[in-house]
Parts: structure tokens; sequence; C-alpha cells
């Protein structure tokens, strides 16, 4: 997903799929395959929820129907149109057990990715069309590098480096993001892959520079040729306060 590195590195890996269905979503990493000449999917996260333990408060972000839509131009160009659907985000104060409440359709984006012998680059701007409540304010943009590595066995290993310009917490100005994540995923059963990875992640923001770090597992099930039904779950290991993410949904060929 376009972005990702804004939202700790939150895009897709393959789980072990061929070019016949090149799916982005479960996980953190971004494949580096593409879909097909006049190929389109849509890949639609249903529910989301991301749930973090800060010290002076808890708060709980709601995402429903976080579309993404894929088209391949040659073969190994696709074009993506994204947008993060509806946010309902609840901040509840531990102190005073108040609660603030933010929701509305948040922003979109663009991207175009270009696959390679191994490995891919994908360009992508984000676009502050959201509710004023949940958008970012202003245009960000970044490159991902998605890499295959050299996989032993029934496993796939996978690299994706990313760098980007994200907008600033007060929506004002940009600044300067990067990290990566490393997937391995391998088939589990018939119709069946499963993933783990690890993500790492700097963001230099100018209230202070701080490290990230998050591991997730992934499952996809290829329910027909056409359908995958997938779930997620990243847990953050190293940040400024527990964060648990939770993600359901499914990529259609169309």
């Amino acid at each position: 997903m376009a972005g990702g590195l804004a939202a700790a590195l939150g895009a897709a890996p393959a789980l072990a799929q061929n070019r016949s269905f090149c799916a982005e979503r479960p996980g953190m990493g971004t494949p580096a395959c593409t879909l097909g000449p006049g190929q389109a999917m849509v890949e639609v996260t249903a529910f989301g929820l991301d749930h973090i333990a800060d010290p002076g408060a808890e708060i709980d972000v709601f995402t429903y129907a976080d579309t993404l839509l894929r088209y391949g131009l040659d073969d190994s160009t696709e074009l993506q149109a994204g947008l993060t659907g509806y946010i309902d985000a609840r901040t509840r104060d531990r102190a005073s057990g108040l609660e603030d409440r933010a929701h509305g359709v948040g922003d979109s984006y663009l991207a175009v990715r270009r696959a390679f012998s191994g490995f891919a680059l994908e360009a992508y701007v984000t676009l502050p069309t959201g509710a004023d409540a949940v958008s970012a304010g202003t245009w960000g943009a970044g490159l991902v590098v998605p890499i295959d590595l050299p996989s032993p066995g029934p496993f796939q290993l996978s690299l994706t480096p990313e760098i980007g310009a994200v907008p600033d917490a007060d929506g004002e100005g940009r600044h300067l993001l990067y990290g990566a994540v490393l997937g391995v995923s391998s088939e589990l059963a018939r119709n069946l892959g499963g993933g783990l990875e690890i993500s790492a992640v700097q963001d230099e923001a100018p209230e202070g520079s701080e490290f990230g770090s998050k591991i997730a597992g992934t499952l996809a099930y290829q329910a027909t040729e056409r359908l995958q039904l997938n779930a997620e779950v990243d847990v953050v290991i190293a940040g400024p306060a527990p964060r648990t993410i939770a993600l359901v949904g499914f990529a259609l060929r169309l």
C-alpha cells in the first residue's frame, strides 16, 4: 500500500503467490510482481482496528472499507489508486475518563509500480482528500523497492526498503521517514499461505526522531481462482507505546 511507512510500513507481501494472483495484502511489505496487461484487481481491508495503549490515553482507531484498485498496463507496469476508507478514531483520557472522537472518510493515494528481474520500483503520492478530522492535511510522497530474495526450500523471502516524505503531525509540512520490512512466507496447506514479517522504521519528525519496529503474522486463503481472503495481526515491539493492529479483508481479480 502506498504510504505504508507512514503507518509503520503497512503494505503487503506476496504469500507464495504466482503472477496470476499477485495480491498486495495482507502484510507490511510490498510484492515485486505486477498485474498482467489489462488485468484489474480490487483489494479491500473490510475492517481494521489499531489499538494504542499510551500512558496518558487509550486510543482505538477503527477503519472500514480501506480500498485499493490496481490495473496492469503492460507486462511489467501497473497503476494503483487507493482510498483509506471510513475512519472512526476514539481517544479516552486515562485520568479524566473523557472521550474524544474524530471520524470521516480518510485520504487517498496514487502509485505506479515497474517490475524488473527480482525487484520492482514503486513511486507513490498521498493526497489530503479526506475529512478534516482524519486527514493528514497535506500531500506526501515516497519510493518503495520490493525485492525477492534467494529463498530456501518452500519458503519465500522478501525485503521491502522504503523512503518517504510524510506529512508532519500539524499538517503544515513534511519530514523524512525511512525503513524496511523483512518477510518470510510459505504455503501452509492447500490454498492457504502464511507469513511472518518484521519492520524497522526511523521517523525524523520535527518534534523528535523516533525508531519503531513491528512484527506481523499473516494468513491468505485462496477461496477461488479470483478471490483471496486474508487476515493480519501486527504487534509493536519498539515504539513510544504498546500497539496492536488487526486487519481482515479480501482481494478480488476482476
